[in-house]
């Protein structure tokens, strides 16, 4: 079943003659094995930090609640391109877990959400996956009515340009709680977007896409 967001004036154009499909869902139990292998060879493969224990990547460590979405070819059911985990917080100790630094004296509104566990396979390189993914949880934030999202980086991360041009917010932040990797200087890259900016960061996304003549892609619910 299509999931359809309801999206208000946001136009995505595609190639006619593109034949690449994809599909993007969320994840299952049959999912797991594929989904941990996918998250820690990413994640050995970065050079901007090094994880301390690969077992909390693993979707058995993602915090209660975690909707997890799964890129994969729409004739290739099972083999994933991508992958990303977004942790919905009601509170403020929960997002401090979930993005691990001290957001102490904030004025957060709940319900927001943390991007977490982004991975992509070496096979899809140059499909865009990263935004599309991108693209779909942007696109529920709306449907859901999530507020906004709070999630870290460590500095070196390649795509925080990419994020800034969307309208991504950043800030440099002490790596009080991070539990997961390990920063070279003990510091994080905080990213915030607001839900008023939700529909102007989709449009950049599905312009960077239009331009980059990415896979079509649909978001179904299984």
């Amino acid at each position: 079943m299509s999931i359809k967001l309801p999206i208000v004036d946001i136009v995505m154009t595609q190639a006619e003659n593109q034949t690449q499909r994809l599909i993007v869902r969320i994840a299952t139990a049959e999912d797991v094995d594929s989904v941990d292998r996918l998250r820690i060879g990413a994640y050995k493969s970065a050079t901007w930090f090094a994880a301390e224990d690969y077992q909390r990547l693993k979707m058995a460590s993602d915090p209660a609640g975690t909707i997890v979405f799964v890129a994969e070819p729409h004739d290739q059911p099972g083999r994933l391109l991508g992958t990303v985990a977004i942790a919905v917080s009601g509170d403020r100790p929960s997002l401090e877990k979930a993005v691990g630094a001290s957001l102490e004296g904030r004025e957060l509104v709940f319900p927001c959400a943390t991007v977490m566990r982004l991975a992509t396979s070496e096979d899809a390189r140059g499909m865009s996956i990263n935004h599309i993914l991108r693209a779909c949880f942007v696109e529920k934030a709306l449907q859901d009515g999530w507020e906004f999202f709070c999630s870290s980086q460590a500095k070196g991360t390649p795509n925080i340009e990419a994020m800034k041009q969307l309208g991504y917010v950043f800030e440099e932040v002490p790596s009080t709680l991070m539990n997961t990797v390990k920063v070279a200087d003990d510091s994080l890259m905080l990213n915030w977007l607001r839900r008023r900016d939700y529909k102007d960061t989709l449009r950049k996304i599905y312009s960077y896409l239009t331009a980059r003549n990415a896979p079509r892609w649909e978001l179904v619910a299984r």
